[in-house]
């Protein structure tokens, strides 16, 4: 893991957590509750940790600043986009609130 990003967790239903943060190389990592790791294609911004939550319908929402300073969020299916907002400030981190 990246210093000092922090890891992020969320509840897994029925039983278990998701896991997500920033790994040294600044990529993105998600851990589902069977244990298996998954690598994802975006650069996270140097001193900020990626954000999760469950939402009710399941699945999960993830958040991050990439390294290009722009706030993105990521579906439950994988599809990822950038907010509409400008650049996020430095050493900042998201979080979501359901």
């Amino acid at each position: 893991m990246a210093a000092p990003a922090t890891p992020a967790a969320s509840a897994a239903a029925p039983s278990g957590f998701e896991l997500t943060f920033q790994a040294p190389e600044t990529r993105q990592w998600t851990i589902d509750p069977g244990s298996a790791a998954v690598r994802m294609p975006s650069a996270l911004a140097l001193n900020s940790s990626p954000a999760i939550a469950a939402l009710s319908t399941g699945g999960y929402k993830m958040a991050f600043v990439a390294s290009d300073g722009a706030l993105w969020h990521v579906d439950p299916g994988g599809g990822g986009r950038a907010a509409p907002i400008p650049r996020v400030a430095d050493h900042t981190s998201p979080a979501i609130v359901r």
